[in-house]
This record gives C-alpha cells, structure tokens and sequence, in this order.
C-alpha cells in the first residue's frame, strides 16, 4: 500500500511538472505573424508618421528645413521579427538612406516568413504641394501678394493695345519673374510679341499662349490640367 501511494505520488508530481512546462512553452511563444510599421520617422527629428495599418500607409510630414526628399534616413519600428524591403532591398532602420521625392513601397515580411504586406510611405516637408501637383517638397517658395520684396504681382492695366482684355502677357511676365528675377521683358513687350492667341487668332491668350511665351525665352514649362489635380 505505502509502495502504491508512493507511486501515485510520484505521477501527480510529474502530471504538475508536465503542465507547468507547458504553460511556460505557451507563455514564452512569439507571434511572429506581424506584418506591420509601428513607428516612422526621419532620423535625427521628432516627427512622427501618422500610421493607418487598415489601409497600410505612413504619413510623414518633416521640418520645411528639410528641403529635399533625397539621402533621407528613416528609423522605424516594426512587427516582431519583421524585415522589410524596398525594391527587394533590406532596408534597415537608421542606417538605410531612400528616395522619398514620391510615395515609397516598402514591403513588410513577418517574422514567420510567410506573411507579407505592403506598406505605401509618404514624407514631404508640407501640406499643401502633393494635393496641388507641385510634388512632395517645398525648397523655396515666395509671396506673391504685391507686398513681398521676393513676389512679382504686376498689373495688366495701361500696357498697350487691349491691355483690359488680355491678362495672359501679364501672367507669362510675372511666371517669368519668378523662374529668372533677371528677366528683362516687360508686360507690354509681351504683348506686343504675341498680339493675338496662337489658337485661334482672339484677342485673350489661352494657357497654352503662356506656355508658348515662356518657351521661346528659354524657360522650361510643363501643363497640369484641373483633371490631374
């Protein structure tokens, strides 16, 4: 009988030491089935990216000092065990430099090496140019409100023959300020070189009459249509 309750002793302890292993296998296991950024910024500043894990995707936006996209270092954080990869290169937090002059694809590996997700990545240095076509940063910008000694507000008025129905000349001379402060073309000299529209022969120019104005004074153009905005 004494043998027999030693026995049953003996497997009550080892039934306790069984599960108690267990539990401590249970408890110590990792879900390494995470494919998402927990945290996104610029290294070397505090800002934040905005993380939205429904639809995948980081919002960045950095200091205006920042003036440009290029050689950026981002420090980020990411699912347990995860890596991740831009253009199947390893891109690894604080010491991989990209390109962010548009939207970057990173692609999230979970730690298991099954799961993956992409994550679409946006840095710009305001809130304003990617909305408005002018792309994702500002390195320079003035005022053009007539009072500012950097802005170019010119009047239409009083500068030759239809000067009151004609603002196109005035447009293409001060968007000509703008990209060389040395142009030496006046409002009315504009006018005078295209009297009447390239399209279809009227008095007021169309957009693509600036554009062909600024084109012959050696000054790159490109049209964005309201559609593309």
């Amino acid at each position: 009988m004494k043998k027999n309750t030693l026995y049953f002793l003996f497997f009550i302890a080892a039934v306790f030491l069984f599960s108690a292993c267990q539990d401590n296998d249970d408890n110590g296991a990792q879900d390494l089935s995470g494919t998402d950024i927990i945290t996104f910024s610029v290294n070397g500043y505090p800002e934040e990216g905005v993380i939205d894990p429904d639809n995948k995707t980081v919002y960045l936006q950095v200091p205006p000092s920042i003036k440009s996209g290029t050689n950026l270092c981002p420090q980020f954080t990411l699912s347990e065990g995860a890596t991740a990869t831009v253009n199947n290169q390893e891109q690894i937090s604080g010491s991989s430099k990209l390109d962010f002059k548009s939207t970057v694809t990173y692609t999230i590996t979970a730690g298991n090496k099954i799961n993956q997700s992409q994550w679409k990545v946006t840095v710009t240095n305001n809130n304003y140019s990617i909305p408005w076509g002018l792309g994702y940063f500002i390195a320079e910008e003035h005022s053009n409100n007539g009072n500012s000694t950097n802005g170019f507000y010119l009047q239409q008025h009083d500068t030759g023959p239809y000067s009151n129905d004609n603002c196109g000349p005035t447009c293409a001379v001060m968007a000509a300020l703008w990209a060389n402060t040395s142009f030496s073309y006046s409002v009315e000299d504009a006018r005078n070189e295209i009297q009447k529209s390239t399209i279809d022969g009227s008095i007021p120019w169309y957009p693509q009459d600036v554009q062909a104005y600024l084109n012959n004074h050696g000054i790159a153009t490109s049209m964005m249509t309201l559609e593309t905005i």
